[in-house]
């Protein structure tokens, strides 16, 4: 029985292997690849063959969807290509070269068709799974003009026209859509429309931006809401009500919709699903609703319009949208809101303001910021001057104070009231010397956040093939290196009360933390501080040799 099992085992593997060898040398034919032409195709479901006796076989007609029609239009500010899928934006190029370096386009290479700016949606009122128009609908062209283009979608259930108009200047289009029963709908239908945009958001990227990490580059989900900025934190967000503009906001770019003012608006943003989960390159979708109206037969067309805005966010062009979307000032979208300066904002604005007006006489964005250098220097030159006298004035009495901790070595707290009241009784402030580090502080801090999230600085440079952008670090260092020589030695020109640990670390500590801070910060903020730094020293040395002026 054993030998019997045995063979019955070997007989078994041979099998398989015999089986194996046969598949290998004679495989079966495989099926022929669709072709472009039958991917295409999209057959409905009753159109089945259906077997007959003695008749031939009829299927009803096969729907091909027509061929996708693309046109082009080229401005001097922007390069667009519209598609009559969906009637959307296949491209949105920027033309300017330091746009162009980092992010020329606003349509992903990567996205599907269902996945382009502009695309319409109406739909069944409160019910997303009934649209009355096809994400994957084809439209008509009905015209074209230089700046404009009109398309058509019919159908069974309604009549649909989009017009969208450019305004390339202002990195702007007008989208114009109209909507009407088609002439065979006998009953009323509750519609809702809405407007969607795309973009790809890096969920693994946090915003946790400080001094020593700038936020990162990357696109963040926002609603312009009741006069406040809601960002979509979570993967599923809806905000309803006095919606300004919704879209998505970069560091230096945004993309957004701006609708008709109404009391009442929806924006939702969502991630794209793909097999019933989240797109795995993030792809999110920014949808802004109108309110629900009632179509009836015979009734005029529903007209909405749309202004899309997607562009760099230069702060006189964001400011100027209101005056071309409504003469009037009565709608004013506030798009520079998205230009987000934080806390320093009161500071920043006027620093941000100053620097737009000496680039435009200059034309380079690191000798403005040398500029706006020396206008600070100049307007806290008197505290400056106090704050060096006061100084002064300590060192003289430097042999009174060494007298002092020689009397009262056992007793600190002596010694520091001693100080304190030689100090008082010649009027000379301690903390006066600080004065000017304290009023540097908030320039530092309001013109790092300019550098993070003004666009007219952005890829701005100062010396081609050195410091190209000042937004960004310097690749060599050499700002950082500079900086720390000439904080050293302007430390050492400062007047000294007494040799101690706290001096020392003023002389030696403070330029080396600057120096190591100055490898992360924004080369435009490098240069602000090394130029305020040199001059500084320069005004301690003149002073150092005029004690009487």
């Amino acid at each position: 029985m054993e030998n019997q099992g045995k063979r019955l085992i070997l007989a078994m593997g041979l099998s398989f292997v015999l089986m194996a060898v046969w598949q290998w040398l004679f495989p079966p034919p495989m099926p022929p690849l669709p072709t472009e032409t039958q991917q295409e195709t999209v057959v409905p479901s009753q159109a089945v063959a259906k077997p007959t006796t003695g008749a031939a076989l009829h299927d009803e007609p096969t729907k091909v969807r027509p061929k996708e029609e693309t046109v082009a239009f080229a401005f001097d500010d922007i390069h667009v290509e519209m598609s009559t899928y969906g009637a959307t934006l296949v491209s949105w190029e920027l033309q300017e070269k330091k746009s162009a370096t980092e992010h020329r386009n606003f349509v992903a290479k990567t996205a599907k068709e269902t996945q382009r700016p502009l695309l319409l949606s109406v739909r069944e009122a409160n019910d997303d799974d009934a649209p009355l128009l096809s994400q994957e609908s084809t439209w008509t062209i009905i015209d074209k003009q230089a700046r404009a283009i009109t398309f058509e979608n019919k159908s069974d259930q309604l009549k649909i026209t989009k017009q969208i108009t450019f305004i390339p200047e202002s990195f702007l289009a007008k989208v114009n859509v109209n909507v009407a029963l088609s002439p065979q709908v006998t009953g009323k239908k509750a519609v809702t429309l809405g407007m969607s945009l795309f973009e790809k958001i890096d969920p693994t990227i946090a915003d946790d931006a400080s001094l020593f990490a700038p936020p990162p580059l990357a696109w963040r989900a926002i609603c312009s809401l009741d006069g406040e900025l809601q960002e979509s934190e979570e993967t599923t967000q809806t905000h309803v009500g006095a919606v300004k503009w919704a879209g998505f906001n970069h560091n230096y770019f945004l993309s957004a919709i701006i609708p008709e003012r109404l009391p009442r608006l929806e924006c939702d943003a969502k991630p794209v699903m793909e097999y019933s989960r989240p797109a795995e390159n993030g792809m999110t979708e920014m949808r802004l609703s109108y309110p629900t109206i009632i179509l009836k037969p015979g009734d005029p067309s529903y007209e909405r319009a749309f202004y899309v805005f997607l562009g760099p966010k230069y702060i006189e062009t964001l400011e100027s949208i209101a005056t071309v979307i409504d003469q009037t000032g009565k709608t004013n979208p506030q798009l520079e809101e998205s230009v987000e300066l934080g806390w320093f904002a009161f500071i920043a604005r006027p620093l941000l303001w100053l620097l737009i007006q000496f680039e435009l006489v200059v034309g380079n964005w690191g000798v403005a910021i040398i500029m706006l250098t020396i206008v600070v220097m100049l307007l806290t030159l008197p505290w400056q001057n106090k704050a060096m006298r006061s100084m002064r004035a300590m060192s003289k009495l430097r042999p009174k104070i060494e007298e002092i901790q020689k009397k009262y070595t056992d007793d600190k707290q002596r010694q520091q009231t001693e100080i304190m009241g030689l100090y008082k009784n010649h009027g000379i402030n301690p903390l006066a010397g600080c004065l000017p580090m304290f009023l540097q502080m908030p320039i530092w801090f309001a013109l790092y956040r300019a550098l993070s999230v003004a666009a007219e600085l952005h890829h701005s440079p100062f010396i081609p093939g050195w410091l190209d952008d000042m937004t960004a670090t310097d690749p060599y260092y050499v700002l950082p290196v500079l900086l720390t020589m000439v904080m050293f030695l302007q430390a050492k020109m400062m007047p000294t009360t007494v040799e101690s640990a706290q001096q020392k670390i003023m002389i030696y500590g403070m330029p080396l933390m600057f120096g190591a801070f100055s490898f992360v910060f924004p080369s435009g903020l490098t240069l602000y501080i090394f130029t305020n730094t040199l001059l500084r020293g320069i005004h301690q040395w003149w002073r150092n040799n005029h004690e009487d002026a």
